[in-house]
């Protein structure tokens, strides 16, 4: 059993710097796990590694509307 699947199933993720080589690694191996049921990617560009249960969602710290959505 991994450390992620200890954690239960129908688990909801919130990765932060989804972009970056951490975040991107990160959100490869969230979902590849079947207690995963939804990764949300946060990020200033939206990563091209995305699967059907994860959503991006551009945020920055620095912007003072962080919670848009990203064109499709």
């Amino acid at each position: 059993m991994s450390p992620i699947a200890a954690l239960g199933t129908g688990l909801s993720v919130a990765v932060f710097g989804a972009n970056g080589g951490i975040g991107r690694a990160l959100i490869g191996i969230l979902q590849a796990e079947d207690s995963v049921e939804r990764v949300y990617a946060l990020s200033r560009v939206r990563p091209d590694n995305l699967s059907g249960k994860t959503t991006s969602i551009a945020f920055d710290l620095l912007d003072e509307n962080p919670y848009r959505m990203p064109q499709p």
